[in-house]
Order: C-alpha cells, then structure tokens, then sequence
C-alpha cells in the first residue's frame, strides 16, 4: 500500500472493460497467460511505463500494439 500512496505503483482495472482486448492477445499469443495478456495491454494503455520482469523470453517475443517493443527491466 505504500508504493500506492506515494505514487511509485498505480492500480488500473483491467476488467470487464479490456476483456476484448486481453481476448485478442491471447488468441495473437496462444500459450500467453491471462497475467502477461494484462501487462501487455497496460504496457499500450501507458507507452511511457516500464515492466518489470523475470520473463524475458517472452517478453522479447511480445508486441504492444503488433508492432511495438515493450520497454522491459529484467534481472
């Protein structure tokens, strides 16, 4: 809750709004999970932002937008 009061995290509904977006990634990527579908469609929602992750096989493999890297941290 800290990260969330001072700003450093932000919470955004995904559901039930983004569900055909999600749907779309998920057919595009069949083995992405519901969880990587999400921070790919945040990743669109918010250019700017920054994921990180210990995932970077797939996320070297994911699109945002079809085309577009996703800028990415990993370890």
């Amino acid at each position: 809750m800290e990260m969330i009061r001072r700003g450093a995290l932000h919470v955004e509904p995904l559901l039930p709004a983004e569900a055909p977006a999600l749907a779309a990634l998920m057919t595009k990527y069949p083995k992405m999970q519901l969880a990587d579908a999400c921070v790919v469609r945040l990743s669109e929602m918010l250019p700017k932002a920054t994921v990180y992750t210990t995932d970077k096989r797939d996320f070297s493999v994911y699109r945002r937008r079809g085309k577009e890297s996703i800028n990415t941290v990993t370890p």
